[in-house]
């Protein structure tokens, strides 16, 4: 195959004779992009679904780990719900006229002193447990996940390697295989930990007075909706950027991998103009990203704030008429953060999420690739 013309003054005959690495540098991948674009996907793959409910089954081989790592969750919400009620203790009976069980202004000082005590020693601990368990298994998942696409890739055609560039396969071994512990760590624990929080703090919110946890869910209809309006915007912007990252780490490993065929025609400049455009796509892509996830989490704040100013004018009104105590004031609006903490929270954890979803799609793009035919050595000729 004839090369195609490199600098002027150079004869046909010394490009004949370049490597196959300078066919590549004169032939980069196509052009990026417009800003804002995302490479087109397959139709399988538009449904990111599909992409999450892949990513959980690698979890089920590791079933008790992320049973342990679950009921760990679910103890230290329980703390975390016990959390307001010392401070209750100290307002209205150790500071106030209602006795706690009997007991004197010291007796309760000192039971709310060593109850808030307690409890953040359990805080902690559960976390320091949480993290060791669960950190241990995202490291697990990681080395399987990388193994499994390392493999598959010795095996995949030269055609593919040819057509996708060194750089884009390792960019996906390294780094996007680390959409499991993303997942795990940063999606689906913060997930299920703000659900379990927030069934608890609305089922003690009822116990405390009806009218609390009703107008607590008023703000959650408008948060979902604001979810739903950004989802497909977040979506795109996760892709586009493990994409325009993915650009950036295949010319340089195609650059510097042909640094001696750069240097003998003095491509320095040129490559280093590629270079610079991959790399001011990428920071767009950045940009374009994380403004998404701030207006989404400064829409879902705004909301929430407004329910949190509304429960917060009712109950002043109820303990100024003698309803409640001052302490139960401060008890609901503190669980009433306790519930808004974690459905703000869902605006960071989601955009982690969609981003993660983003990385392991390109490697099940990988794992999808059908390998060609195993040919069959011929057998020996017999004696």
């Amino acid at each position: 195959m004839k090369l195609p013309p490199l600098e002027p003054g150079i004869s046909i005959s010394r490009a004949a004779t370049t490597s196959r690495r300078a066919w590549e540098l004169h032939n980069p991948p196509p052009p990026a992009l417009s800003r804002g674009q995302a490479e087109p996907a397959p139709q399988k793959w538009r449904s990111t679904l599909a992409v999450e409910r892949r990513l959980a089954g690698l979890l089920l081989p590791h079933w008790p780990m992320v049973l342990l790592g679950v009921g760990i969750t679910v103890l230290d919400t329980v703390v975390g719900l016990a959390k307001p009620w010392p401070m209750k203790v100290l307002v209205d009976s150790a500071l106030g006229t209602h006795p706690f069980f009997g007991l004197g202004h010291e007796a309760s000082l000192l039971v709310a002193v060593l109850a808030t005590l307690v409890l953040f020693l359990l805080a902690g601990g559960l976390g320091l447990a949480q993290t060791a368990v669960l950190f241990g298994l995202a490291q697990r998942l990681i080395a399987g996940l990388r193994e499994q696409t390392f493999e598959h890739l010795t095996r995949l055609s030269l055609r593919y390697h040819d057509d996708k560039g060194t750089g884009d396969s390792l960019f996906r071994v390294a780094n996007d295989t680390y959409a499991v512990q993303s997942v795990l760590l940063d999606g689906v624990l913060p997930l299920v930990a703000s659900t379990l929080s927030i069934g608890g703090t609305l089922a003690v919110l009822f116990g405390l007075d009806p009218v609390f946890a009703v107008l607590a869910m008023v703000s959650v209809p408008a948060a979902a909706v604001a979810s739903s309006r950004f989802t497909l915007r977040i979506n795109q912007a996760s892709k586009l950027l493990q994409e325009r990252e993915s650009d950036v780490y295949a010319h340089a490993e195609r650059t510097l991998g042909g640094i001696r065929t750069v240097q003998a025609f003095a491509r320095e400049r040129h490559e280093t103009s590629l270079f610079r455009e991959r790399v001011l796509a990428s920071r767009r892509a950045m940009l374009r990203l994380v403004t998404a996830q701030t207006l989404f989490g400064l829409v879902v704040d705004l909301v929430l704030a407004v329910g949190l100013a509304v429960i917060t004018y009712v109950a002043a009104r109820r303990a100024l008429s003698g309803v409640i105590s001052v302490g139960e004031v401060l008890v609901v609006i503190t669980y009433i953060g306790t519930l808004y903490a974690p459905i703000s929270g869902f605006t960071t954890n989601f955009g982690q999420l969609k981003a993660a979803t983003a990385a392991a799609q390109r490697v099940f793009q990988v794992l999808d690739e059908e390998p060609p035919p195993t040919r069959r050595r011929a057998a020996p000729p017999a004696s």
